[in-house]
Protein backbone atom coordinates (compact mmCIF):
# COMPACT_ATOMS: atom_id res chain seq x y z
CA UNK A 1 0.00 0.00 0.00
CA UNK A 2 3.07 2.24 0.82
CA UNK A 3 4.55 1.55 -2.04
CA UNK A 4 1.26 2.73 -4.44
CA UNK A 5 1.08 5.58 -2.78
CA UNK A 6 4.37 6.47 -3.03
CA UNK A 7 3.91 5.82 -6.94
CA UNK A 8 0.45 7.66 -6.80
CA UNK A 9 1.69 10.78 -5.37
CA UNK A 10 4.34 11.55 -7.82
CA UNK A 11 1.98 11.79 -10.92
CA UNK A 12 1.45 14.98 -10.08
CA UNK A 13 3.94 17.05 -12.49
CA UNK A 14 4.50 19.50 -9.62
CA UNK A 15 3.44 20.37 -6.57
CA UNK A 16 0.86 23.85 -6.00
CA UNK A 17 0.73 26.01 -4.07
CA UNK A 18 -3.08 25.66 -4.24
CA UNK A 19 -4.73 22.24 -4.40
CA UNK A 20 -4.72 20.71 -8.22
CA UNK A 21 -8.08 20.23 -8.79
CA UNK A 22 -7.98 23.85 -9.54
CA UNK A 23 -5.21 22.92 -12.55
CA UNK A 24 -7.72 20.28 -13.68
CA UNK A 25 -10.45 23.18 -14.00
CA UNK A 26 -7.66 25.19 -16.03
CA UNK A 27 -7.23 22.68 -18.18
CA UNK A 28 -11.11 21.98 -18.32
CA UNK A 29 -10.94 25.79 -19.41
CA UNK A 30 -8.75 25.55 -22.60
CA UNK A 31 -10.86 22.44 -23.85
CA UNK A 32 -14.25 24.02 -23.53
CA UNK A 33 -12.94 26.47 -25.26
CA UNK A 34 -11.43 25.24 -28.01
CA UNK A 35 -14.63 22.72 -28.19
CA UNK A 36 -16.84 25.66 -28.80
CA UNK A 37 -15.23 25.55 -32.70
CA UNK A 38 -17.85 22.62 -33.15
CA UNK A 39 -20.76 24.11 -31.70
CA UNK A 40 -24.05 25.18 -33.21
CA UNK A 41 -23.51 29.34 -32.93
CA UNK A 42 -19.98 28.69 -35.05
CA UNK A 43 -21.81 26.61 -37.65
CA UNK A 44 -24.24 29.19 -37.77
CA UNK A 45 -21.83 31.97 -39.05
CA UNK A 46 -20.57 29.37 -41.59
CA UNK A 47 -24.28 28.97 -43.40
CA UNK A 48 -24.49 31.78 -45.30
CA UNK A 49 -21.53 31.99 -47.22
CA UNK A 50 -21.22 27.90 -47.66
CA UNK A 51 -24.52 27.65 -48.74
CA UNK A 52 -24.74 30.47 -50.92
CA UNK A 53 -20.71 29.16 -52.67
CA UNK A 54 -22.38 25.12 -52.77
CA UNK A 55 -26.24 26.44 -53.13
CA UNK A 56 -27.13 24.39 -49.87
CA UNK A 57 -30.24 25.36 -48.34
CA UNK A 58 -30.60 25.57 -44.13
CA UNK A 59 -31.88 22.54 -43.84
CA UNK A 60 -29.14 20.49 -45.90
CA UNK A 61 -26.14 22.31 -43.35
CA UNK A 62 -28.63 21.33 -40.25
CA UNK A 63 -28.43 17.70 -41.45
CA UNK A 64 -24.56 18.18 -40.61
CA UNK A 65 -25.36 18.86 -36.49
CA UNK A 66 -27.86 15.89 -36.62
CA UNK A 67 -25.67 13.00 -37.59
CA UNK A 68 -22.72 14.44 -35.34
CA UNK A 69 -24.83 14.55 -32.31
CA UNK A 70 -26.47 10.90 -33.27
CA UNK A 71 -22.85 9.55 -33.50
CA UNK A 72 -22.20 11.16 -30.25
CA UNK A 73 -24.88 9.10 -28.66
CA UNK A 74 -22.97 5.26 -28.72
CA UNK A 75 -19.78 7.25 -28.50
CA UNK A 76 -20.28 8.43 -25.20
CA UNK A 77 -21.73 4.79 -24.00
CA UNK A 78 -17.98 3.78 -25.00
CA UNK A 79 -16.06 6.53 -23.76
CA UNK A 80 -18.14 6.15 -20.68
CA UNK A 81 -15.54 3.19 -19.26
CA UNK A 82 -12.84 4.49 -20.38
CA UNK A 83 -13.38 8.08 -18.62
CA UNK A 84 -14.26 5.61 -15.35
CA UNK A 85 -10.83 3.81 -15.84
CA UNK A 86 -8.26 5.97 -16.99
CA UNK A 87 -9.67 9.13 -16.35
CA UNK A 88 -10.12 12.20 -18.86
CA UNK A 89 -6.28 12.72 -20.53
CA UNK A 90 -6.37 9.88 -23.20
CA UNK A 91 -9.88 11.24 -24.01
CA UNK A 92 -9.30 15.10 -24.17
CA UNK A 93 -5.87 14.84 -25.54
CA UNK A 94 -7.27 12.35 -28.41
CA UNK A 95 -10.41 14.31 -28.64
CA UNK A 96 -8.84 17.55 -29.25
CA UNK A 97 -6.90 15.86 -31.84
CA UNK A 98 -9.79 14.92 -34.32
CA UNK A 99 -11.37 17.59 -33.73
CA UNK A 100 -8.16 19.36 -35.00
CA UNK A 101 -8.05 17.45 -38.22
CA UNK A 102 -11.72 17.42 -38.45
CA UNK A 103 -11.65 21.16 -39.06
CA UNK A 104 -9.06 21.37 -41.08
CA UNK A 105 -10.74 18.86 -43.66
CA UNK A 106 -13.80 21.30 -43.43
CA UNK A 107 -11.20 24.18 -44.56
CA UNK A 108 -11.03 22.15 -48.14
CA UNK A 109 -14.32 20.31 -48.07
CA UNK A 110 -15.71 21.42 -51.49
CA UNK A 111 -18.81 19.05 -52.00
CA UNK A 112 -21.55 18.32 -49.42
CA UNK A 113 -20.41 14.77 -48.22
CA UNK A 114 -16.86 16.32 -47.58
CA UNK A 115 -18.37 18.60 -45.48
CA UNK A 116 -20.83 15.87 -43.53
CA UNK A 117 -18.03 13.66 -43.23
CA UNK A 118 -15.64 16.04 -41.54
CA UNK A 119 -18.40 18.31 -39.16
CA UNK A 120 -20.03 14.96 -38.14
CA UNK A 121 -16.81 13.45 -36.81
CA UNK A 122 -15.55 17.00 -35.24
CA UNK A 123 -19.15 17.44 -34.04
CA UNK A 124 -19.40 13.63 -32.62
CA UNK A 125 -15.99 14.07 -30.80
CA UNK A 126 -17.14 17.24 -29.24
CA UNK A 127 -20.84 16.19 -28.06
CA UNK A 128 -19.76 12.39 -27.24
CA UNK A 129 -16.36 12.80 -25.75
CA UNK A 130 -15.17 15.94 -24.80
CA UNK A 131 -17.91 17.97 -23.30
CA UNK A 132 -18.38 14.94 -20.40
CA UNK A 133 -14.82 13.87 -19.64
CA UNK A 134 -14.32 17.26 -18.81
CA UNK A 135 -17.85 17.03 -16.35
CA UNK A 136 -16.70 13.92 -14.95
CA UNK A 137 -13.05 15.44 -14.62
CA UNK A 138 -14.13 18.08 -12.68
CA UNK A 139 -16.89 16.73 -10.39
CA UNK A 140 -14.10 13.91 -9.49
CA UNK A 141 -12.07 16.66 -7.98
CA UNK A 142 -14.23 18.49 -6.18
CA UNK A 143 -17.58 17.47 -4.08
CA UNK A 144 -18.90 20.77 -1.76
CA UNK A 145 -17.47 22.82 -4.15
CA UNK A 146 -18.16 21.27 -7.38
CA UNK A 147 -21.07 23.82 -9.08
CA UNK A 148 -18.45 26.58 -8.63
CA UNK A 149 -15.41 24.41 -9.91
CA UNK A 150 -17.80 23.36 -12.95
CA UNK A 151 -18.87 26.98 -13.39
CA UNK A 152 -15.61 27.87 -14.45
CA UNK A 153 -14.41 24.98 -16.06
CA UNK A 154 -17.55 25.85 -18.45
CA UNK A 155 -16.28 29.62 -18.91
CA UNK A 156 -14.23 28.72 -21.85
CA UNK A 157 -17.14 26.99 -23.90
CA UNK A 158 -18.45 31.13 -23.15
CA UNK A 159 -15.02 32.60 -23.78
CA UNK A 160 -14.84 30.94 -26.64
CA UNK A 161 -18.28 32.20 -27.98
CA UNK A 162 -17.00 35.91 -27.19
CA UNK A 163 -14.18 35.27 -29.04
CA UNK A 164 -14.56 33.02 -31.88
CA UNK A 165 -17.46 34.35 -33.65
CA UNK A 166 -15.85 37.83 -33.48
CA UNK A 167 -12.95 36.91 -34.89
CA UNK A 168 -14.56 33.98 -37.17
CA UNK A 169 -16.63 36.41 -38.78
CA UNK A 170 -13.57 38.90 -39.59
CA UNK A 171 -11.99 35.93 -41.02
CA UNK A 172 -14.57 35.35 -43.34
CA UNK A 173 -14.97 39.01 -44.62
CA UNK A 174 -11.38 39.25 -44.85
CA UNK A 175 -10.17 36.22 -46.37
CA UNK A 176 -13.02 33.74 -46.81
CA UNK A 177 -14.89 31.34 -44.88
CA UNK A 178 -11.79 28.56 -45.83
CA UNK A 179 -9.38 30.18 -43.87
CA UNK A 180 -11.61 30.83 -41.02
CA UNK A 181 -11.82 27.20 -40.55
CA UNK A 182 -7.96 27.09 -40.98
CA UNK A 183 -7.43 29.63 -37.82
CA UNK A 184 -9.98 27.56 -35.87
CA UNK A 185 -8.25 24.33 -36.80
CA UNK A 186 -4.76 25.97 -35.40
CA UNK A 187 -6.60 27.19 -32.26
CA UNK A 188 -8.11 23.97 -31.02
CA UNK A 189 -4.42 21.92 -31.82
CA UNK A 190 -2.52 24.71 -30.01
CA UNK A 191 -4.49 25.29 -26.77
CA UNK A 192 -5.39 22.16 -26.00
CA UNK A 193 -3.39 18.85 -26.80
CA UNK A 194 -0.42 19.75 -24.65
CA UNK A 195 -1.86 20.99 -21.39
CA UNK A 196 -4.29 18.20 -21.28
CA UNK A 197 -1.20 15.52 -21.78
CA UNK A 198 0.96 17.29 -19.32
CA UNK A 199 -1.35 18.11 -16.44
CA UNK A 200 -4.86 15.82 -16.10
CA UNK A 201 -5.04 13.60 -13.73
CA UNK A 202 -8.29 10.90 -13.12
CA UNK A 203 -8.82 11.56 -9.14
CA UNK A 204 -7.55 12.99 -6.30
CA UNK A 205 -6.82 9.73 -4.79
CA UNK A 206 -4.68 8.94 -7.22
CA UNK A 207 -2.22 11.36 -6.39
CA UNK A 208 -2.60 11.07 -2.12
CA UNK A 209 -5.22 13.62 -2.19
CA UNK A 210 -8.81 13.95 -1.65
CA UNK A 211 -11.87 16.04 -3.18
CA UNK A 212 -12.34 19.51 -2.58
CA UNK A 213 -8.71 19.76 -1.15
CA UNK A 214 -8.13 16.93 1.68
CA UNK A 215 -5.43 14.49 2.14
CA UNK A 216 -6.65 10.85 1.19
CA UNK A 217 -7.09 8.48 4.26
CA UNK A 218 -3.47 6.80 3.54
CA UNK A 219 -1.42 10.16 3.79
CA UNK A 220 -3.57 11.60 7.31
CA UNK A 221 -1.98 12.16 10.40
CA UNK A 222 -3.27 9.42 12.99
CA UNK A 223 -5.09 11.21 14.79
CA UNK A 224 -7.85 12.41 12.11
CA UNK A 225 -10.34 10.57 10.89
CA UNK A 226 -10.91 10.03 7.33
CA UNK A 227 -14.58 11.42 5.67
CA UNK A 228 -17.02 9.44 5.56
CA UNK A 229 -17.31 7.45 2.20
CA UNK A 230 -19.56 9.32 -0.57
CA UNK A 231 -23.01 7.20 -1.25
CA UNK A 232 -22.28 5.91 -5.12
CA UNK A 233 -24.26 3.69 -7.66
CA UNK A 234 -23.73 1.46 -10.34
CA UNK A 235 -25.31 1.98 -13.67
CA UNK A 236 -27.39 -0.54 -13.20
CA UNK A 237 -28.54 0.54 -9.81
CA UNK A 238 -29.01 4.47 -11.07
CA UNK A 239 -31.08 3.03 -13.68
CA UNK A 240 -33.50 1.46 -11.31
CA UNK A 241 -34.59 5.17 -9.57
CA UNK A 242 -37.24 7.41 -10.88
CA UNK A 243 -34.75 10.30 -10.55
CA UNK A 244 -32.19 9.08 -13.79
CA UNK A 245 -35.08 8.62 -16.26
CA UNK A 246 -36.42 12.32 -14.88
CA UNK A 247 -33.20 13.85 -15.05
CA UNK A 248 -32.45 12.17 -18.55
CA UNK A 249 -35.63 13.55 -19.89
CA UNK A 250 -35.26 17.12 -18.62
CA UNK A 251 -31.69 17.10 -20.26
CA UNK A 252 -32.69 15.44 -23.24
CA UNK A 253 -35.18 18.44 -23.65
CA UNK A 254 -32.59 20.61 -23.02
CA UNK A 255 -30.28 19.44 -25.70
CA UNK A 256 -32.87 19.57 -28.21
CA UNK A 257 -33.48 23.06 -27.67
CA UNK A 258 -29.49 24.47 -27.34
CA UNK A 259 -28.89 22.19 -30.81
CA UNK A 260 -31.95 24.32 -32.68
CA UNK A 261 -31.41 27.88 -31.08
CA UNK A 262 -27.86 27.87 -31.21
CA UNK A 263 -27.99 26.87 -34.94
CA UNK A 264 -30.50 28.63 -35.84
CA UNK A 265 -30.62 31.60 -33.92
CA UNK A 266 -28.25 33.71 -36.30
CA UNK A 267 -30.07 33.24 -39.84
CA UNK A 268 -33.61 34.02 -37.49
CA UNK A 269 -31.89 37.59 -36.28
CA UNK A 270 -30.54 37.97 -40.35
CA UNK A 271 -34.41 37.28 -41.59
CA UNK A 272 -35.25 39.79 -38.61
CA UNK A 273 -33.38 42.47 -40.29
CA UNK A 274 -30.51 42.88 -37.60
CA UNK A 275 -27.80 43.77 -39.46
CA UNK A 276 -24.97 41.17 -39.64
CA UNK A 277 -22.69 43.21 -37.33
CA UNK A 278 -25.07 43.57 -34.29
CA UNK A 279 -26.20 39.87 -35.15
CA UNK A 280 -22.60 38.24 -34.34
CA UNK A 281 -22.58 40.98 -31.22
CA UNK A 282 -25.52 39.51 -29.94
CA UNK A 283 -24.51 35.99 -30.51
CA UNK A 284 -20.97 36.87 -28.40
CA UNK A 285 -24.09 38.40 -26.00
CA UNK A 286 -24.89 35.06 -25.39
CA UNK A 287 -21.61 34.10 -24.59
CA UNK A 288 -21.16 37.19 -22.39
CA UNK A 289 -23.78 36.23 -20.53
CA UNK A 290 -23.91 32.78 -20.74
CA UNK A 291 -20.50 33.19 -18.64
CA UNK A 292 -22.03 35.18 -15.89
CA UNK A 293 -24.71 32.31 -15.25
CA UNK A 294 -22.02 29.81 -15.60
CA UNK A 295 -20.46 31.70 -12.87
CA UNK A 296 -23.76 32.30 -11.31
CA UNK A 297 -25.54 29.27 -11.37
CA UNK A 298 -22.19 27.29 -10.48
CA UNK A 299 -22.26 28.92 -6.82
CA UNK A 300 -26.02 28.88 -6.43
CA UNK A 301 -26.29 24.97 -6.94
CA UNK A 302 -23.81 24.49 -4.33
CA UNK A 303 -25.69 26.47 -1.74
CA UNK A 304 -29.81 25.15 -2.83
CA UNK A 305 -29.15 21.91 -4.62
CA UNK A 306 -29.31 20.84 -8.49
CA UNK A 307 -32.86 20.40 -8.37
CA UNK A 308 -34.49 23.86 -7.44
CA UNK A 309 -31.72 25.66 -9.69
CA UNK A 310 -32.54 23.45 -12.62
CA UNK A 311 -36.33 24.17 -12.11
CA UNK A 312 -35.56 27.65 -11.83
CA UNK A 313 -33.01 28.19 -15.08
CA UNK A 314 -35.22 25.90 -17.42
CA UNK A 315 -38.23 28.35 -16.31
CA UNK A 316 -36.17 31.38 -17.03
CA UNK A 317 -34.65 29.86 -20.31
CA UNK A 318 -38.51 29.14 -21.41
CA UNK A 319 -39.08 32.82 -21.14
CA UNK A 320 -36.24 33.44 -23.50
CA UNK A 321 -37.73 31.00 -26.07
CA UNK A 322 -40.45 33.22 -25.91
CA UNK A 323 -38.41 36.18 -26.78
CA UNK A 324 -36.67 34.89 -29.55
CA UNK A 325 -40.19 34.21 -31.22
CA UNK A 326 -41.19 37.21 -30.47
CA UNK A 327 -38.27 39.04 -32.01
CA UNK A 328 -38.63 41.56 -34.43
CA UNK A 329 -35.46 44.32 -34.51
CA UNK A 330 -32.15 44.67 -32.23
CA UNK A 331 -33.76 45.50 -29.76
CA UNK A 332 -35.52 42.39 -29.20
CA UNK A 333 -32.55 40.30 -30.29
CA UNK A 334 -30.32 41.42 -27.23
CA UNK A 335 -33.37 41.06 -25.08
CA UNK A 336 -32.84 37.25 -25.83
CA UNK A 337 -29.25 37.51 -26.21
CA UNK A 338 -29.33 38.49 -22.38
CA UNK A 339 -31.92 35.84 -20.96
CA UNK A 340 -31.26 33.06 -22.92
CA UNK A 341 -27.11 33.21 -22.59
CA UNK A 342 -27.74 33.73 -18.81
CA UNK A 343 -29.97 30.64 -18.99
CA UNK A 344 -27.49 28.66 -21.03
CA UNK A 345 -24.65 29.06 -19.07
CA UNK A 346 -26.25 27.19 -16.30
CA UNK A 347 -27.60 24.39 -18.19
CA UNK A 348 -24.59 22.05 -18.76
CA UNK A 349 -22.73 22.60 -15.15
CA UNK A 350 -26.42 22.13 -13.21
CA UNK A 351 -27.18 18.88 -14.91
CA UNK A 352 -23.09 17.69 -14.56
CA UNK A 353 -23.71 18.97 -10.81
CA UNK A 354 -26.94 16.53 -10.48
CA UNK A 355 -25.46 13.36 -11.93
CA UNK A 356 -22.15 13.75 -9.49
CA UNK A 357 -24.51 14.87 -6.73
CA UNK A 358 -26.90 12.00 -6.81
CA UNK A 359 -25.39 8.95 -8.31
CA UNK A 360 -21.28 9.74 -6.67
CA UNK A 361 -17.89 9.27 -8.48
CA UNK A 362 -17.73 5.67 -8.73
CA UNK A 363 -19.82 5.28 -11.83
CA UNK A 364 -20.39 8.78 -12.78
CA UNK A 365 -18.94 8.29 -16.56
CA UNK A 366 -20.88 5.29 -17.09
CA UNK A 367 -24.07 6.58 -16.02
CA UNK A 368 -23.55 9.79 -17.70
CA UNK A 369 -22.42 7.66 -20.84
CA UNK A 370 -26.17 5.50 -20.36
CA UNK A 371 -27.41 9.33 -21.22
CA UNK A 372 -26.16 10.41 -24.19
CA UNK A 373 -28.00 8.53 -26.34
CA UNK A 374 -31.17 10.01 -25.56
CA UNK A 375 -29.02 13.42 -25.18
CA UNK A 376 -27.84 13.53 -28.77
CA UNK A 377 -30.52 12.25 -30.43
CA UNK A 378 -32.44 15.28 -29.55
CA UNK A 379 -29.71 17.61 -29.89
CA UNK A 380 -29.69 15.94 -33.60
CA UNK A 381 -33.30 16.38 -33.83
CA UNK A 382 -33.80 19.80 -32.76
CA UNK A 383 -32.07 21.67 -35.50
CA UNK A 384 -33.08 19.13 -38.14
CA UNK A 385 -36.49 19.39 -37.17
CA UNK A 386 -36.08 23.09 -36.67
CA UNK A 387 -34.73 23.52 -40.69
CA UNK A 388 -36.94 21.39 -42.03
CA UNK A 389 -39.95 23.16 -40.36
CA UNK A 390 -38.62 26.57 -41.89
CA UNK A 391 -37.50 25.22 -45.36
CA UNK A 392 -41.46 24.07 -45.50
CA UNK A 393 -43.00 27.00 -43.94
CA UNK A 394 -40.59 29.65 -44.50
CA UNK A 395 -41.35 30.82 -41.12
CA UNK A 396 -39.75 30.01 -37.58
CA UNK A 397 -42.82 30.14 -35.72
CA UNK A 398 -43.72 26.96 -35.19
CA UNK A 399 -40.48 25.23 -34.32
CA UNK A 400 -40.33 28.20 -31.83
CA UNK A 401 -43.01 27.39 -30.18
CA UNK A 402 -42.24 23.67 -29.88
CA UNK A 403 -38.55 25.20 -28.16
CA UNK A 404 -41.03 26.93 -25.44
CA UNK A 405 -42.91 24.10 -24.51
CA UNK A 406 -39.57 21.64 -24.42
CA UNK A 407 -38.24 24.01 -21.74
CA UNK A 408 -41.31 24.15 -19.68
CA UNK A 409 -41.77 20.35 -19.61
CA UNK A 410 -37.88 20.41 -19.11
CA UNK A 411 -38.57 22.16 -15.80
CA UNK A 412 -41.28 20.49 -14.67
CA UNK A 413 -39.10 16.93 -14.91
CA UNK A 414 -36.80 18.77 -13.06
CA UNK A 415 -39.16 19.79 -9.84
CA UNK A 416 -39.60 16.06 -9.97
CA UNK A 417 -36.83 14.52 -9.78
CA UNK A 418 -35.89 14.33 -5.92
CA UNK A 419 -32.08 13.01 -4.60
CA UNK A 420 -32.67 8.92 -5.09
CA UNK A 421 -32.08 6.50 -1.92
CA UNK A 422 -28.74 5.55 -1.49
CA UNK A 423 -28.21 1.89 -2.27
CA UNK A 424 -28.54 -1.10 -0.09
CA UNK A 425 -25.66 -3.39 -0.75
CA UNK A 426 -24.77 -6.60 1.32
CA UNK A 427 -21.44 -6.60 3.53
Amino acid sequence: MAGESAVKTQAVPWRTPFFYGWVIVGVSVLVTFIQSAMSNPMLSLFVKPMGDEFGWSRGTISIATTIGSLLGGPLGLLIGPVLDRRGARVVLVAGAGIIGVAIFGLAVASTLWQFYLFYTIGRMIFMGATTMAVGVAVSNWFIRRRGRALGVAYMGDRVGGVVLPLLTMLIIASYGWRWAWVVLGVIVWSLAIIPALLLMRRRPEDVGLRPDGGLSPEMLPASETPAAPEATFTLREAMGTPTFWLIASASAMFFMVVGAANLHQFPHMLDMGVPPALAVGALSAISLFAGVGTITWGFLVDRIGPRLCLTINFSIAALSMVLLLLMRDTVTAYAYAVVYGFTLGGGTPLLSVAWANYYGRGALARIRGATTLSNQAFNAVGPAIAGVLFDLTRSYTIPFILLVVAYVLAAVLSLLARRPVSPMRRA
